[in-house]
């Protein structure tokens, strides 16, 4: 990580003391690993995937943990997203992908149905 980032994690973590669980790697072995090695290390059911550059509307983790409070047959639960480049409040595309179980099974034949840094899923359908 950068060392500005280490400085805003450093602050969330004094803050927060046990919210956080740093998990460091002493070389950068690549991201499908450190995720996996990241879903081995949670110690929780629900997982939420984000990463460091995207930005979440203000109620979507309450939102998605809501949901899949109230569902527990839902294994995989994502959102829509929108890209920007320059500013947060001007994207520049919208992604809509499919909403019931039967789109998202066709869709996925030819294209992901679910945008990855926008999901929360069961730690134990993943293992």
């Amino acid at each position: 990580l950068t060392s500005e980032l280490d400085e805003i994690l450093n602050c969330f973590i004094s803050e927060n003391p046990n919210l956080f669980k740093i998990v460091s790697f002493e070389k950068n072995r690549g991201l499908g690993i450190a995720l996996r090695d990241g879903v081995l290390e949670c110690t929780h059911e629900l997982i939420a995937r984000m990463d460091t550059d995207d930005y979440s509307h203000p109620n979507r983790f309450k939102l998605q943990l809501d949901f899949m409070e109230k569902n527990p047959e839902i294994s995989l639960l994502g959102t829509c997203t929108e890209e920007f480049y320059d500013d947060v409040k001007s994207p520049k595309s919208c992604t809509f992908l499919p909403l019931s179980h039967k789109d998202i099974v066709k869709f996925s034949k030819k294209r992901n149905p679910f945008k990855h840094n926008a999901v929360m899923f069961r730690k134990s359908a993943v293992l």
